[in-house]
Order: structure tokens, then sequence, then C-alpha cells
């Protein structure tokens, strides 16, 4: 047998210990193409208050009007959020045609004479589970992830996320992970794979009757949501925040664009008609859009707040295109969104582009 010298020991050392580098990530699997992954911070920051203002709530009742009948349209919406529908119905029956009355006494008796929803059908069954969080599960579907809270109550809102990308899986999952583990959001969540930019008009319905069978299955009320997306993700979002309150009646609190990209010059199909922005502003839902500060100027943005909608430009100290989307799981900006913690002021600052203000807001 031939005596090996130690620098041939040596050398043959390292040339197995790079195979066998490249055979393990081989292993790994393919790599989803998503923006850069890097490792979330290990605990979120700490909530402080916002030096500038936040959006409100919006409150389904009419509160301008005065007396009785709004008195009954409150006891009946918090009614139907209890999923109490049979006296929900009864009450909205005595109201008549205020507000959406007639809607909410529809729905409840249609989900007073909803047939149980087969084994095969549903979404939260053990082999579409994925794991367990602090305060919910999370599951996997075929049009993304799905996350529901251990407790769901009339205080349980909903969330809708669309990833960006024209098409492909751009979802980062370990940043949903990282979210759910430090912000414990009481909400009912659908996580898109991707961002149907290319079939709104399939896609957005699809991720409504989703969100509106997780919610019987989970026996609540979708209310008070709230929309994102990131980058083309972030029109998709803007059109479900209408779609879900147009024809679904779905109330949207806010609908949050993480970077839209493209200075918002998008064909006339992927922007908000008038008509859209109308919606939006009779129901007095927030538009908040992270982007780089010189977004205060883009005339599509002007634009939105010149026909009514409450609009806040929110500038990102990092940003960058992917940093202000993977921010968005390492800051908790869901759950902002969803009014559970405030902005951190070191990374955020809200300007609200309003009809009266935006260009004087700008300009100053």
């Amino acid at each position: 047998m031939t005596e090996l010298s130690p620098g041939r020991v040596l050398s043959l050392l390292v040339s197995a210990l790079l195979c066998l580098s490249l055979l393990l990530s081989g292993c790994a699997g393919p790599a989803v193409p998503a923006a850069p992954d890097p490792t979330p911070q290990p605990a979120p920051p700490t909530a402080t208050p916002v030096p500038t203002p936040r959006p409100t709530m919006r409150v389904v009742v009419e509160d301008e009007l005065d007396g009785s009948p709004a008195d009954v349209y409150r006891e009946a919406v918090m009614t139907m959020r209890r999923c109490e529908f049979e006296k929900a119905a009864a009450l909205f029956e005595q109201l008549d045609d205020f507000s959406d009355s007639e809607i909410n006494r529809d729905y409840c008796l249609k989900r007073l004479n909803a047939e149980p929803i087969p084994e095969k059908d549903r979404y939260l069954v053990p082999q579409n589970w994925l794991r367990d969080f602090p305060d919910g599960k999370l599951y996997a579907i075929s049009l993304g992830y799905i996350y529901v809270p251990f407790t769901c109550d009339e205080n349980t809102r909903c969330c809708v996320y669309f990833a960006g990308g024209a098409g492909e899986d751009y979802l980062y999952r370990r940043g949903v992970y990282h979210y759910l583990k430090y912000f414990q959001p009481n909400a009912v969540m659908l996580f898109h794979y991707e961002s149907v930019l290319m079939h709104m008009g399939s896609g957005i319905p699809k991720a409504a009757e989703v969100l509106e069978q997780v919610a019987q299955e989970c026996g609540i009320v979708l209310h008070d949501a709230i929309t994102v997306g990131s980058s083309a993700g972030s029109y998709t979002a803007l059109h479900a925040a209408v779609v879900l309150q147009r024809d679904f009646h779905i109330p949207v609190h806010a609908a949050l664009c993480l970077d839209a990209g493209m200075e918002w010059v998008m064909p006339s199909a992927i922007l908000l008609s008038d008509d859209d922005c109308r919606i939006l502003a009779e129901h007095g839902t927030v538009l908040g859009l992270f982007e780089q500060e010189k977004a205060r100027d883009y005339p599509e943005i002007h634009r939105m707040a010149d026909l009514g909608v409450d609009v806040l430009v929110i500038a990102c100290s990092n940003d960058d295109h992917n940093t202000i989307s993977v921010h968005a799981y390492t800051y908790g900006l869901f759950s902002w969104g969803l009014e559970e913690i405030e902005l951190d002021p070191e990374e955020y600052t809200a300007y609200p582009i309003r009809k009266e203000t935006a260009r004087a807001d700008s300009a100053g």
C-alpha cells in the first residue's frame, strides 16, 4: 500500500468536506424565490407611542344618528358578532332599511340556515395543521397559510395578506413564524402565497370565501378586517379592501401597502378607480402606505386623498424595497393595522395626506 504524505491526507480531507457540504445543501429543497431572507430580530422592539396621528377605528354603527334606531343597531351588531344570529336577525328586522340592516339580517339568516361543512371540505383539520404558536394554530392549504387563535370570540378580527411577485410563491415563511411567535394577533389571518395581481377578479373573491368559511368553522363573524400586500401585492390589497366591503359586506378598517413600487405609476386597471376610492372614503378605510418619504409627492397618492380617502404615507427609516416587507414581520405591522400595538417611532414616521392638506403637507 502506498503511504500518503501528511499534505496529501489534508488535501483529501478538505475535498471530502466540500463534497459533503454540497450534498447537504442540495437536500434542503428548492429555494423559494422570495425577498432576501435575513434572520428576524430575536424579539420585537418595545412598543412606544406614535408621535403622529394614527388611524381611528371605523365603527360600523352610524354614530352621527341619535335616538333609538342607532342604539338598536349597535346592539344588533354586537349580538351578531357573538353569533347569536336569531336574536340579531330579529333586531335588524326591527330596523327595516336603517343603514345596512337588511344586509346584516340576511347574513344572520344565512348563518342560521347554513349546513354543517363536511369534514373533507374543512380547512381547520389535522391534515392541514402546520404548527402551533403561543396563541394559535397555523394551517397550510393550497391558497396559503391560515392562522387561527386558540380562543375566538366577538373581538377576533381578520386579515388577508398578499405576497409580492406576479404569480410566483413569494411568501416569507420565516417572517410569518417570527410574527406569530412574538405578536400573537387576535385575528383570523390568511397569508396568501402570491400577489394574485394577474387574476384579482377571481383571486380576491376566493380569498374572501376562504376567510368566510374559516369564520364559520371558528364560530365568529368577520369584522374590522385589514388587507395587506407586499410590492405588487399592495395593489391587490387595495382592491381587496374595496371588494370585501362592496361584494362581501365585510367592514375593512385599513389597507396596508408595503412599498408598492414603480412610484405608483401603473396601468389604470391596477390602480383604484374614482368609484373605488369613494367606497373606501365612505367606509372610513385607512390606507397605510409604507414607503420612502418621497412617496408623499406621488400624484396617484394625492389623487386618492383628494377623493376623500384617509391616507397615511408612513416613511420607513430602512426604506429598501425588500426590507420594508421583511420588517413588516419583525416590527409587527400587521398588529399595528389591527390596532394592537403602536409603530416604532425610530423606524416609522406617519404623514397624513388628506384632501384639504394634501399639497400643503407635502410642500412643507
